[in-house]
């Protein structure tokens, strides 16, 4: 019995990998910008993006994990 593959599934962990390393470089950012010191706006602008990108990648394997289960009861 084959599985079959959607288009999906096989561009979805390349997505994750790259998402997972965006959110290391801007953590990393996030890091400078608190050593650089006395100008709070770089502290704020990374660290709403560290929690966008963390909220992007929680929404993207929420739905994918939905989306599995859902073809799972499907039979597919």
């Amino acid at each position: 019995m084959t599985k079959r593959t959607t288009e999906e599934d096989r561009v979805a962990p390349g997505l994750f990998i790259a998402a997972v390393g965006c959110l290391l470089y801007l953590g990393g950012l996030f890091v400078m910008a608190l050593a650089r010191g006395p100008n709070p706006l770089y502290v704020y602008v990374s660290a709403a993006a560290v929690v966008l990108f963390a909220l992007g990648i929680a929404q993207a394997v929420r739905v994918r994990a939905r989306n599995l289960r859902a073809r799972g009861r499907r039979g597919g």
